[in-house]
């Protein structure tokens, strides 16, 4: 099954949007500016979700009536499960939480990428549900850690679902610095990518080239995402004067903006088919 446009997804599937900042990965959140544009359009299920000042009010909606989308899907699909917002935040119920894992498990002909910034909370879900069914093979359980510490704090939980035989990978993206990823070789998948939008902070090309090193070494799939608003490339209209940037050792990164900044790694295109 192959995704889109270098995302590791072909349909997104959102019943719960709305979140609560936890973390420096979060500062400049894609997912609350576009959650500020649904409300302000009036779409169903976006009320509420933003002040007046663009911050995330902490309030969540369950889109109930999204439940069953996947059921109506005519062909197999790769579902990013609610990127606008977290699952496992806490406003949540488990039973909501349950009914999200009913569909899937129903809906098995499809590979759903479950990602959070709460992996505690996930573990607490998943040992419920190991009890019962065990793990779920099309379903893949995965956390945010773009730093360090991120990686740090959420690599037990992630450690404990993966030990119990679920499919479980990172998202280090946006990436914003070198991360050693000691101890996480249980991991099925890494994705990094750099971060986009106006107040992107950019990526240390080293960053990724280390952590493709480490996929090959450990037997895990790499999958590099983006470079994000800056790119090691500088523009080929001799208009580099005109760009700001960002100077790492013996290397430039040049903010050319995320279509221009492409995907490929030092000339390569790395990603998986799930």
């Amino acid at each position: 099954m192959k995704s889109k446009d270098g995302e590791w997804w072909n349909y997104s599937w959102n019943v719960a949007p709305g979140c609560t900042k936890v973390s420096d990965e979060c500062a400049h959140c894609w997912a609350l500016t576009m959650a500020k544009r649904l409300q302000g359009m009036k779409k169903p299920g976006y009320e509420g979700l933003v002040d007046a000042k663009g911050n995330w009010t902490g309030k969540v909606n369950l889109m109930n009536w999204r439940l069953e989308d996947p059921l109506k899907l005519k062909t197999p699909h790769v579902i990013a499960v609610n990127l606008m917002g977290d699952l496992f935040h806490p406003q949540i119920p488990d039973a909501f939480i349950g009914q999200v894992f009913g569909i899937m498990g129903k809906a098995n002909q499809h590979t759903y990428m479950v990602l959070t910034k709460r992996p505690d909370r996930m573990l607490e879900v998943i040992t419920r549900i190991n009890r019962v069914f065990g793990a779920l093979p099309n379903i893949w359980l995965g956390t945010t850690a773009g730093t360090q510490r991120s990686a740090n704090e959420r690599w037990s939980s992630m450690a404990l679902i993966a030990q119990w035989g679920w499919n479980t990978w990172v998202s280090s993206e946006p990436r914003l610095e070198a991360i050693h990823w000691r101890g996480w070789a249980f991991l099925k998948m890494l994705v990094t990518g750099g971060e986009s939008g106006p107040y992107a902070r950019p990526m240390v090309p080293a960053w990724p080239r280390a952590d493709r090193k480490w996929c090959e070494d450990h037997g895990v799939d790499f999958w590099f995402k983006q470079w994000g608003e800056w790119g090691p490339t500088p523009p080929v209209n001799g208009e580099e004067s005109q760009l700001a940037v960002a100077t790492f050792g013996d290397e430039r990164m040049y903010r050319v903006g995320r279509k221009l900044a492409g995907r490929r790694l030092d000339g390569a295109i790395c990603g998986v088919e799930l």
